[in-house]
């Protein structure tokens, strides 16, 4: 019994770990990537989210959204497991 209670208090241990790198590493990849974009597509991606959500959106705040979005998304993974017959 003991035996399983050190499993179970590892496993939420690694998971909350996890949790606390993880969220970090999809912000800084959505920020790299807004920055990618911005030196492509940035006037094209500004002009785009101005009109999409009716603000004033600059260049300068792509990669901004781009790690704002990283971290939103980080809270939404999808896990499918496989079933074996």
């Amino acid at each position: 019994m003991k035996y399983i209670t050190t499993e179970i208090i590892a496993m939420v241990a690694a998971l909350i770990v996890l949790t606390i790198v993880l969220t970090p590493l999809g912000v800084f990849f959505g920020w790299v990537m807004g920055h990618i974009v911005n030196w492509f597509a940035g006037d094209f991606v500004a002009r785009g989210l101005t009109v999409l959500l009716g603000r004033d959106i600059g260049r300068e705040m792509i990669p901004l959204i781009g790690g704002t979005l990283g971290f939103i998304g980080s809270f939404f993974k999808v896990h499918q497991a496989s079933k074996r017959d």
